[in-house]
């Protein structure tokens, strides 16, 4: 049986980020961890996100951890760790109780962290779990539509306040605007401002990535990304406009949207913005007809590899030269300038993935995604705990037998000893089924061990399906891979190991949770593995292959 134990966290606002909110739930799961001596398989996080209208349930991580329990990657006996059900849903009525009762449903057992309730569908009393579910999600979506209908009316007072008298209404401004404290306007940040214009200048001519590539080469006062850009072509506060209410209803519709135009001091003319729309949207459409053909799912390690110059995760791009199709991992910050890197990373993707291999087969890398731990004492465990409730419950049949043969009359102590014992057998059943969930846990990473074999990795990987699967498995396992790009002209440093080092890039494969590390280096000729050389063109390994590599995090290798 596979199970894992995950958790939800989610704050509706940046204030909360900045405050204890966040800081508040990880305290808590990280002591309900502690205490039953288990470890989270995954997080899952919102932040800035309401449950109010249930958004996080649409598009925001809860979306992923529901998909995830449709497409059966989590499984029955899977436990999800919640601070409360608020949590996960602020909606009212229906919607919000169809919510929690499909996870459950799916038998995935949700612990409440605040209150320490269990809800499990094994349960028998569904009415009773129905009844909590429902009073703790009423009183939820009446205190966020109060705090809702409280923010809309101070919003709307000053809504009409800007419109009537052009008061500023918010000291949260656009980058290039500023406030002034002694004549309470606000105005035009010169060096700023000119960022700006010089920005849509370029995207006149070109896109933006290549508008936020042009700009970055300039001096400016922050680093432009290709998503920063895309914004600002299309934000009307350029020509000064505020859009000044925007909101929506309970039932999610749109109820008013106003402008309020001249708000701002304007960057560049009104026709000169729409102008420039006619464009772009012209851009959007020629790209949309052309399209781009789907490469399907590729690069094993999405959302495990990331850059050390930067810390962005490296995304994988295709090229063709004389008809071949090449993939590459790529470092989307550098394409814009805006990675410490100061150069464009490309790296070539089995650069990563053969080396990566290698360790597999040779070295056995499955360490890192292999749970160790003691299966016989947990099942000792087990037993004892059903060996306790069989005692208990024997207990309470003698008690019964007991009243029966007394007419049926229940004395009070008999009623307390009854219930105390009942208790204690509940907490016992919660217990076990724990220690069935860590049995669980152990048993999943000798499937896979049996499933991804060092003999038939290579057949797994030629498939779609075993690369999304064996992909999920590095995410649960916890494992990150690091890459230090470094050039031909790179700077010699004191402490390196060999002649070149300084020139060859740098891998970590590590997983911090076990405390396991490996690395190498490579160059475009070859990687300096543990086993020797390995040669990217002819794909040979030449050297003995040592078994004593593993490293100690915090060394040299581990970028620390």
């Amino acid at each position: 049986m596979t199970a894992h134990i995950y958790s939800y966290k989610r704050i509706s606002s940046r204030t909360q980020k900045e405050g204890t909110g966040i800081d508040r739930q990880e305290a808590l799961i990280s002591e309900y961890l502690a205490n039953h001596k288990l470890e989270l398989t995954r997080e899952f996080i919102d932040l800035g996100i309401s449950g109010f209208r249930g958004k996080n349930a649409r598009t925001g991580a809860l979306r992923e951890f529901l998909d995830l329990i449709a497409t059966g990657v989590i499984k029955a006996n899977d436990v999800l760790l919640v601070e409360n059900f608020d949590r996960l849903t602020r909606m009212n009525g229906i919607d919000a109780t169809k919510l929690v009762v499909d996870i459950l449903s799916a038998k995935i057992i949700i612990v409440t962290l605040s209150d320490n309730q269990i809800y499990d569908y094994r349960q028998e009393d569904h009415s009773s779990i129905l009844f909590k579910i429902n009073f703790v999600l009423s009183r939820a979506n009446e205190e966020s539509r109060i705090k809702r209908n409280r923010s809309l009316g101070a919003w709307a007072r000053k809504h009409n306040e800007a419109k009537l008298s052009n008061k500023v209404m918010t000291k949260r401004l656009p980058y290039w605007i500023r406030f002034d404290d002694e004549t309470e306007t606000l105005k035009l940040d010169s060096n700023r401002a000119d960022e700006v214009r010089k920005i849509f200048d370029l995207l006149e001519i070109y896109g933006c990535a290549r508008t936020a590539n042009e700009i970055n080469k300039t001096p400016t006062d922050k680093k432009w990304t290709l998503i920063a850009v895309r914004h600002l072509s299309r934000a009307k506060s350029v020509y000064g406009c505020l859009e000044i209410y925007k909101t929506k209803s309970e039932s999610g519709e749109s109820v008013d949207y106003e402008e309020l135009e001249n708000y701002y001091p304007a960057v560049i003319s009104k026709e000169r913005f729409f102008n420039l729309q006619t464009k772009l949207n012209i851009r959007t459409e020629t790209h949309e007809k052309i399209g781009r053909e789907s490469k399907g799912f590729r690069n094993i390690f999405k959302g495990v590899i990331f850059c050390e110059h930067c810390s962005t995760a490296l995304h994988q791009n295709f090229t063709k030269r004389k008809g071949k199709e090449y993939m590459y991992l790529i470092c989307a910050k550098s394409l814009v300038g805006a990675c410490p890197a100061g150069r464009k990373i490309f790296i070539p993707y089995n650069y990563i993935v053969e080396p990566f291999l290698l360790y597999y087969k040779n070295y056995g890398l499955e360490k890192i995604i292999r749970k160790s731990g003691d299966v016989q004492s947990l099942v000792e465990s087990r037993n004892a705990y059903n060996a306790e409730i069989e005692d208990k419950q024997n207990t309470i049949e003698k008690i019964v037998e007991s009243i029966e043969l007394n007419g049926g009359d229940i004395p009070k102590i008999l009623l307390t000893r009854i219930r105390k014992i009942e208790a204690e057998i509940s907490a016992l059943n919660t217990k076990r089924d724990l220690v069935d969930i860590e049995i669980a846990k152990i048993n999943i990473y000798v499937e896979v061990e049996q499933a991804i074999s060092r003999a038939d990795i290579d057949e797994l990987l030629d498939s779609e399906e075993g690369r999304i699967r064996f992909n999920m498995l590095l995410k649960e396992s916890q494992v990150q891979i690091r890459v230090l790009k470094r050039f031909e002209d790179s700077a010699p440093f004191e402490g390196q190991d060999f002649k070149d080092e300084h020139k060859m890039s740098e891998v970590v494969i590590n997983n911090k949770a076990k405390g396991f590390g490996v690395s190498y280096y490579f160059d475009r000729k070859h990687a300096m593995l543990a086993g020797g050389n390995y040669y990217f063109y002819t794909k040979k390994l030449v050297g003995g292959w040592k078994n004593d590599f593993t490293l100690p995090l915090g060394s040299r290798a581990d970028f620390n």
